[in-house]
């Protein structure tokens, strides 16, 4: 009945409560944020039947997507065009599902906190046209990034920490001429 809603947060969400969670959601039309946080982080929630809105500026999931639905997902947001901030916590994206969040054109702020299990991360020639802070937390197999030329182009703050085979900064960091802060904390000594 709370279809009026502008802003919406639940926690400790299993995946029993996953499809009625998704129905109630889908019916709240005029959303603008949304935080939704899984019971534990072993909690594997089955996203796909969800239906975000339009409206939604701000989006923070907290718990693990399904392997083989990530690419569904992330496809299915491609209608949100308003949706400005993302924070991913403990997601599991990969070098192969990764590149489903560029569909997010008008991102502005990504934050990926223990949600990257890949070894490397290529960001592609004109992808998050419009971001301007990046954070990458807890990515703990990641041990190199490539940015391609017309990457991030609007990029302000990088953040890299708590990623432990990071050894080097990014390959094509040079690219980013409008970066104005980076910060390393916690990566590999060398």
């Amino acid at each position: 009945a709370l279809t009026e809603l502008r802003t919406f947060g639940v926690s400790d969400v299993t995946s029993e409560h996953s499809v009625s969670l998704c129905g109630a959601i889908g019916k709240m039309g005029h959303l603008v944020h949304l935080s939704i946080a899984a019971s534990n982080e072993n909690e594997v929630l089955p996203w796909e039947a969800l239906r975000l809105p339009v409206t939604l500026s701000k989006l923070k999931l907290e718990g693990q997507l399904e392997k083989k639905q990530v690419s569904q997902i992330l496809t299915s947001w491609s209608h949100l065009k308003n949706l400005t901030r993302l924070t991913l916590i403990g997601s599991k994206l990969d070098e192969d599902s990764f590149p489903g969040l560029v569909v997010l054109r008008g991102l502005c702020f990504l934050q990926l906190i223990k949600a990257y299990d890949g070894k490397k991360l290529y960001l592609s020639a004109l992808s998050f046209p419009r971001l301007r802070t990046l954070r990458f937390q807890g990515a703990r197999w990641l041990n190199q990034i490539e940015i391609a030329d017309g990457a991030l182009e609007n990029l302000v703050e990088l953040e890299l920490a708590y990623c432990p085979e990071l050894k080097r900064f990014p390959h094509g960091i040079d690219y980013l001429t409008a970066l104005d802060q980076l910060s390393w904390v916690d990566n590999a000594d060398e």
